[in-house]
This record gives structure tokens, sequence and C-alpha cells, in this order.
């Protein structure tokens, strides 16, 4: 089994949007900076840690609309 990360993000209106499975957080990060591009925000890296339930990371961003958040998740994965 090959370790993935699975990226979420998650608007100022509680709305979820499944961004993908990715080797690395680095692979996932244009992504997430094209997803915050509307909000004028730009995160120079998403920094793993210990967490429950297989999540790695959780970010909460402040925006002039509101928070806006990105979660990561460990998978193993039999691709």
């Amino acid at each position: 089994m090959k370790k993935k990360y699975l990226v979420i993000m998650q608007d100022e209106y509680c709305n979820l949007y499944y961004m993908g499975k990715y080797d690395s957080l680095s692979d996932a990060l244009p992504d997430v900076n094209d997803w915050l591009e509307p909000y004028n925000v730009k995160l120079e890296e998403l920094k793993s840690r210990p967490g429950t339930m297989n999540e790695v990371f959780d970010t909460d961003i402040e925006t002039e609309t509101g928070f806006v958040m990105v979660r990561g998740f460990i998978l193993n994965d039999n691709e």
C-alpha cells in the first residue's frame, strides 16, 4: 500500500470541496493555491502534524469574507 494525502477545502459558507489525492503535501500546494486565489491568499507550504483520525493538517485562513479551511488526511491506497 502506498501512502496518499486526501485534501479537502471548506469555504466560508461551509461548502466542502474535494481537491484530490496526492503523493505528498507539496504536490497538493499548487491546487490549494489555485483554490485560494479568489481570496487573495497563498500558502507557502502545508505542514504535516500529528492529529486524530489520520488528519495530518488543518489550516484555518482568515479572508475578507470569513474563514476558509484546508484539511488533509493520510490514506493507504491500493493503486
